[in-house]
């Protein structure tokens, strides 16, 4: 008897019905075990913890470039077809995606993904947050994110908190490997405590006077709390402000008073003014990459970023 007779309804001798059962069994199993949770991510750096708590029981998209301001990024058809087929949508959040990444949510209606939904992972909600304005904000003055500063991804130390959160909401999505997630979400919390405290005490064995700096958007309270750095002054006058002459110039007095030997700032913001002041000063200009690289760990963005900015200052104390 043949197997569409079978599963029609025909009767079967106890021996065919063994095999028959068999046969189905390994058509079905290979299905289960190619099964993954579909994610999609906003930035690189959120990407690259995915797929580190995730394994191989995941696959992630990213969706905005890792050489990209976070805050303005052009929402490609592509990027609503990516959110509506996802089973995790993760979120930088404290407002950093606001002007481009509600439309597509909404456009995609992928129910699971949705505010509030257990697919809708803010990874803001699971750090200790910077930078919170006091008292009434306003556009004068400047890009001021009312959550607080949401550039939490440069600090290993908030990256362990997301990693062990979002452990746990893999598992409540994919219980059947709820371990797997836990653990290799507690290996990248380990990780990120032990790389934090290591550059924290090569950067505290610095003279603390050699460890002020220049930035040039206020996207640094998470790592110059973390090294122990000191920010004299952002060379844009208010968040998002271009500089205008009268600042630069303050900040080129700034910089020669009191010493800075470095200044930093992100690869997708202009860097005719920095590279003025710094050639003027003496400083060195540090270039960080805005997120991890899709070809890349976390780890090694940060250590990269931390023993750069390290070998700077020291270079410029001695």
């Amino acid at each position: 008897m043949s197997l569409i007779a079978y599963v029609a309804g025909a009767s079967l001798p106890a021996g065919p019905l063994i095999t028959v059962a068999t046969l189905l069994l390994a058509l079905l199993l290979p299905q289960t075990a190619m099964a993954k949770v579909d994610i999609v991510t906003t930035v690189g750096d959120l990407a690259a913890v995915a797929k580190e708590v995730g394994g191989e029981h995941v696959s992630v998209e990213l969706l905005a470039s890792p050489q990209q301001d976070p805050h303005f990024v052009d929402a490609k058809p592509s990027f609503v077809r990516d959110v509506a087929k996802a089973d995790l949508l993760i979120v930088n959040g404290m407002s950093l995606e606001a002007g481009w990444l509600p439309a597509l949510v909404e456009s995609s209606r992928n129910a699971k993904v949705q505010i509030g939904a257990d697919g809708y992972f803010d990874a803001s909600e699971h750090i200790a947050r910077k930078g919170v304005p006091q008292g009434e904000i306003s556009r004068a003055q400047g890009d001021v994110h009312p959550e607080g500063n949401p550039h939490y991804t440069l600090e290993p130390r908030q990256m362990a908190r997301v990693a062990l959160a979002l452990g746990k909401r893999l598992a409540k999505l994919d219980p059947d490997h709820a371990k797997a997630y836990k653990t290799q979400a507690k290996a990248f919390a380990k990780k990120g405590l032990q790389t934090a405290k290591y550059w924290k005490k090569q950067f505290e064995s610095l003279p603390k006077q050699c460890r002020n700096v220049v930035v040039y958007h206020e996207a640094w309270v998470y790592l110059t709390d973390w090294l122990s750095l000191n920010v004299v002054l952002p060379i844009e006058p208010k968040p998002g402000v271009p500089p205008n002459p009268k600042h630069v110039a303050k900040v080129f007095k700034t910089m020669k008073s009191e010493e800075v030997p470095v200044v930093i700032q992100m690869e997708y913001y202009p860097n005719s003014n920095t590279e003025m002041i710094t050639k003027k000063t003496g400083a060195y200009l540090l270039i960080v990459q805005g997120q991890t690289r899709e070809d890349q760990d976390y780890f090694s963005r940060v250590n990269k970023m931390a023993g750069e900015l390290y070998s700077a200052v020291k270079a410029r104390c001695e």
